[in-house]
């Protein structure tokens, strides 16, 4: 942990003897480690668990609290029990910094007039051991505590950067890569798969991806809808890698995406609108807060692009035009009054998406509507946790074969996906200073119908396929320390998977059982080691199942006969964290058996045939960096890097020694940040990405890529900001894809926009 300095000078004011006073003012200021002041952080007086004070600092750091002395926690005095002082807990926070909080005596009332205490708080740079983090093990942790590695990006990390969508945005971390290298902005949806550390090979993502415990993977197919969630409402985002299928079970083969909300203890508000090229325009906004007993929370956005033409010049014909998306998202949250110690916190969430997919045929919209409930508690030191989600969705697209002129285009297929999925969840946990613990269980249960209809034909041909899986999952974890500085981590979870597809009676069941051990030793203040060891897996989508797809001149079929994937690996750590910043290193070796992948069958001039496979096994070993450095005052500079070695050790379908496809061998991000008060926010972006393999033969080459982004940011008034961003600085020209047809990536893009935010 970074070293805290906490500097605390009480001021009583005396006078004349009058009436005592019932309330008390804290003022007082909130700096960085270099003394400098931190506008915009966030002050908060409580006792316990009530909100007694709430303040913003000014562009000095300043801060005013009033607080009621009748409110305020009782403690025994030096002098005993029959004597009892006032004290409150005042806490600063700010992105960016680790949280620090003081216990204040409030001084002794003595007249009418306001007693005063001053008080001052330096808040340490953050760095990845710092940052406190549950979606490595489902429960809060600090980054060093963890059982594995896991990367945090802020609210400010992510409007500070210039990337216009999420999954952009989120390449920053390290080893972050999609399937082939387009973005949400202009791929299609089925495209959207996560890989972390190499387990690719196919479009299904192998991580699982959560907005507020709620999958945004699509429950049919696996890949991701980042766009589900308002900009404007992300509070953090924290990416675990390595597999966590002990506490997550299936799709967290690769590690897991967790998306935070927003969760205001007071009135709060932001939003922010923006415009730009590329016929780019996004509003996004949140309101929260208390009204009458309740906790209220409502955001929305709304998005389009026209996007641009993902053909190449050399090769674009007069088919090609351009590949935009629209959506639109809407959420509402209700916390009820909490009754005995028990909230229920009801979430509902609407999403309509429309893509163009770069020819006036090819089509895809898909349309969402989501409700989950929480109900969370405590009784004695144990919290407890009911969850529970369902979800309903429409997803139609379109196919289209493209003449080898590219002047002409025939509609080849017509695909709709209604699916639904319902899950619950329950869970406890206590944390004590000798063992904690964590246990519970959950289900889920998946079901989706594909309706196609093949044109190629004279005639069209209708066909129907349906299928469903349910799971079922008991975990459990315990952490506690073996020695002086020695921590161990242990949990284990077992899966009962059973899936039918179509109307056959006869179903495919299979057991998982996912331990996971990590051993952390605190060598110095400043230096923490960790190992970890662990077993995951992953089961076939009901797309890889049952859908097929066209792409180009390539052609993908389904295959009904897949075999779930399974991994074990394990990883060594080193974070070191000191007051100019922190530094992680780890080293990682993840083999994946019965990996399932796009195997060539058949390959001619004009067409490409691939079906998934269980095709073999894949090594995956790396070493990944991260680094948060504060080289001098307002400069903040983020490194992260990801080198991978992925390749098939061996495989049936003659892939040994080849490399997995769509893994680039190394991945470099730059993040740099200056910020003046009182000028300007000037952020940087860099991201550097290998060469990698579009196929399983290794024969169609993504070149390397470097694109360059960059955000300037001036608030105009308290709480407004007007900013500028250009993404692709250079209007670097790089490859996302050969089908074998060669796509590219976004030009140059600017946006300008404003940027509000109130609490």
């Amino acid at each position: 942990m970074l070293a805290l300095f906490v500097a605390v000078s009480l001021d009583v004011l005396t006078a004349s003897p009058r009436p005592a006073s019932t309330s008390v003012i804290v003022v007082g200021a909130v700096v960085n480690a270099a003394g400098q002041p931190l506008a915009q952080a966030t002050v908060l007086a409580t006792c316990g668990a009530i909100l007694l004070g709430r303040s913003a600092t000014d562009e000095t750091g300043a801060f005013t609290l009033q607080i009621e002395r009748a409110r305020a926690c009782q403690r025994p005095s030096a002098e005993g029990e029959q004597s009892r002082m006032e004290v409150v807990r005042v806490t600063a926070s700010a992105d960016g910094f680790v949280d620090v909080s003081r216990e204040v005596e409030l001084p002794v009332a003595r007249s009418a007039d306001l007693d005063a205490v001053s008080l001052q708080l330096t808040l340490p740079p953050q760095g990845p051991a710092e940052t406190v983090t549950v979606t490595a093990a489902r429960r809060p942790l600090r980054g060093r505590e963890g059982p594995a590695s896991v990367s945090v990006l802020s609210s400010r990390d992510l409007t500070a950067t210039g990337a216009l969508t999420l999954d952009e945005a989120l390449r920053l971390t390290p080893g972050f890569t999609l399937f082939r290298r387009s973005s949400s902005r202009s791929a299609n949806p089925t495209t959207q798969g996560v890989t972390l550390r190499g387990l690719s090979a196919s479009g299904a993502s192998r991580s699982l991806v959560l907005a507020d415990g709620v999958p945004l993977n699509d429950p049919f197919g696996g890949w991701v809808y980042w766009s589900r969630v308002p900009r404007a409402a992300i509070d953090r985002v924290e990416v675990a890698r390595g597999g966590a299928s002990d506490v997550y079970g299936a799709d967290a083969v690769g590690g897991v995406v967790q998306v935070f909300t927003v969760d205001p203890v007071g009135p709060a508000a932001r939003a922010s609108v923006e415009a730009g090229t590329l016929g780019t325009s996004r509003a996004s906004a949140y309101v929260g807060g208390p009204l009458r007993g309740w906790r209220v929370f409502g955001a929305g956005e709304l998005f389009d692009t026209s996007g641009f033409v993902p053909v190449s010049r050399t090769d674009r014909g007069l088919v090609d035009e351009r590949a935009g998306v629209s959506t639109r998202v809407l959420t509402l949250s209700l916390a009820a009054p909490t009754m005995r110690g028990v909230t229920t916190t009801t979430r509902a969430a609407l999403f309509d998406e429309d893509r163009t997919n770069g020819t006036p045929l090819q089509r895809n919209d898909t349309n969402e509507r989501q409700l989950a409930v929480d109900v969370t508690g405590q009784v004695h030191d144990t919290t407890w946790r009911v969850h529970g989600y369902g979800l309903t969705q429409g997803y139609d697209q379109s196919f289209s074969a493209v003449a080898a002129d590219r002047n002409g285009e025939q509609l080849t297929q017509r695909q709709r996906v209604p699916s639904e999925v319902v899950a619950v969840s329950a869970e406890a946990a206590r944390a004590s200073t000798t063992i904690s613990w964590l246990g519970g269980f959950d289900a889920r249960d998946t079901h989706g119908v594909l309706s196609e209809t093949r044109l190629a034909g004279p005639t069209p041909v209708e066909t129907r396929e349906e299928g469903r899986e349910r799971t079922i999952g008991f975990f459990g974890q315990a952490s506690g320390a073996i020695a002086s500085g020695l921590q161990v981590i242990a949990g284990v979870r077992a899966d009962l998977l059973q899936t039918r597809l179509g109307n056959r009676p006869d179903s495919v069941d299979d057991t998982f059982v996912s331990p996971r051990a990590s051993l952390l030793w605190h060598v110095h203040r400043d230096i923490t080691l960790r190992g970890s060891v662990y077993r995951a897996f992953r089961r076939p989508t009901l797309n890889e199942r049952l859908r097929g797809f066209r792409v180009g001149n390539v052609v993908t079929l389904p295959n009904r006969t897949l075999a779930p994937e399974a991994s074990r690996g394990g990883e060594v750590a080193a974070i070191v964290s000191r007051r100019w910043g922190s530094v992680a290193l780890t080293a990682f070796h993840t083999v994946l058996d019965d990996a399932i992948t796009n195997v060539t069958v058949e390959q001619q001039p004009t067409l490409i045939v691939r079906e998934r496979r269980n095709a073999g096994r894949i090594r995956a070993a790396g070493l990944e960096v991260e680094t948060a450095w504060y080289p001098r005052r307002s400069l903040f500079v983020r490194v992260s890097a990801g080198l991978t070695d992925a390749v098939f050790t061996a495989s049936a379908e003659g892939l040994a020694g080849k490399d997995v496809s769509q893994v680039p061998g190394a991945h470099v991000a730059f993040d740099m940040r200056y910020s003046h008060p009182r000028v300007a926010t000037v952020g940087g972006q860099v991201r550097v990405v290998g060469p990698q393999w579009e196929d399983d033969r290794n024969t169609l080459k993504l070149s390397d890529a470097t694109v360059v982004d960059l955000l300037v940011e001036r608030d105009l008034v308290r709480g407004v900001a007007l900013f500028a961003a250009v993404e692709n600085l250079f209007d670097a020209e790089y490859d996302v894809g050969r089908t074998p047809l060669r796509t590219i990536g976004a030009p140059r893009a600017l946006r300008f926009g404003l940027r509000a935010a109130w609490d």
